[in-house]
């Protein structure tokens, strides 16, 4: 029921609207909206055809660059245009396939280097914007170093400053994923530049392993990094505090005497990263050495822990001092 009331309205309205069509008022209006579509087709060609100004962005690419040649400069990927022409050129530029301004390195190549200025920029644009006439370029001008010489491998050096959060430890130094990189000049390198640098880097309370990809300096000016960055790799993890019970061994006791403490025994406690916790086992050295008796006269003489693994932290004894006396 509901779907023949549909078809039942729809007929109505349509037997309506084409009445209206056939009638005299009917006829009137659309002879106007033939006249007014034909006022603004015309009105449309008449602007297309008028100057008018408009921003563009145009991709740009350095060409026929030979295998031997090694660009330094970095060349923009595009250049801001302002332009102006007929309509009917912006609208090929904006629907059509953005043309490529290109420059031609064998045709702007000198020995030293490619330098454009604004109107060379204007020249090898214009043909890319369908021969407007380009008014504004940024950049107005570019300067490309290249070399034709072989690089020189250098050392990359890590510029970095890293604290760990509280219970955490940095395992071994933070690391590079190279050790060296190739570095292309359009001047000889002079001596003083012994090594490649990485950019100023800080990483404050670190609770996890880092790993980032940072950038290499250029060791001076006119000069190019290859490849210009490389991964950084902090690993921290996380600190387990362990304990072991170590005998005291007496030292420099007097007219050959053997010094004996009391306890016998010391914790030493420590701090390891979690990877060791199962596989380390160190062989702590207490020492209660005579010369270091508190001044006191009380009897006690300090205590010193040695052969501390460098993987460790935060080693300290439970206690400090202890008893002492004498056998002959």
């Amino acid at each position: 029921m509901a779907l023949q009331s549909i078809k039942h309205k729809y007929r109505n309205i349509s037997r309506r609207v084409e009445a209206s069509l056939k009638s005299k008022q009917g006829h009137n209006f659309m002879t106007f909206m033939v006249f007014v579509a034909i006022a603004a087709a015309l009105w449309g060609v008449m602007t297309l055809n008028e100057e008018s100004t408009f921003d563009l962005r145009v991709p740009i690419r350095l060409t026929q660059v030979p295998d031997s040649v090694t660009v330094i400069s970095d060349v923009p990927d595009q250049v801001q245009v302002t332009a102006t022409g007929k309509g009917t050129q912006l609208l090929r530029y904006l629907f059509g396939h953005p043309a490529t301004a290109n420059i031609d390195f064998r045709l702007y190549r000198s020995p030293r280097g490619i330098r454009l200025g604004d109107a060379e920029m204007k020249s090898i644009v214009r043909s890319s914007i369908g021969g407007a006439n380009a008014q504004l370029i940024s950049p107005d001008s570019l300067i490309i170093l290249y070399t034709s010489a072989p690089p020189v491998l250098l050392p990359v050096e890590l510029d970095c400053n890293a604290t760990t959060a509280p219970g955490c430890t940095m395992v071994g130094h933070p690391t590079l994923s190279i050790d060296s990189a190739r570095v292309y000049s359009a001047q000889p390198l002079s001596r003083k530049v012994t090594a490649v640098i990485t950019e100023p880097l800080r990483f404050d309370n670190i609770s996890s392993t880092v790993s980032r990809r940072v950038r290499l300096l250029p060791p001076v000016d006119g000069s190019r990094v290859v490849p210009d960055s490389a991964t950084l790799t902090i690993a921290v993890e996380p600190l387990i505090i362990k304990a072991r019970s170590v005998v005291i061994e007496g030292i420099n006791a007097p007219d050959g005497g053997r010094l004996i403490t009391f306890p016998a025994k010391v914790d030493v406690i420590y701090m390891i990263p979690m990877s060791a916790y199962t596989k380390s086992a160190p062989e702590f050295k207490v020492i209660a050495d005579y010369a270091d008796r508190s001044g006191k006269g009380d009897g006690r003489v300090k205590l010193r822990v040695r052969n501390v693994p460098a993987v460790l932290q935060n080693v300290r004894l439970d206690i400090d001092s202890v008893d002492y006396y004498i056998s002959k």
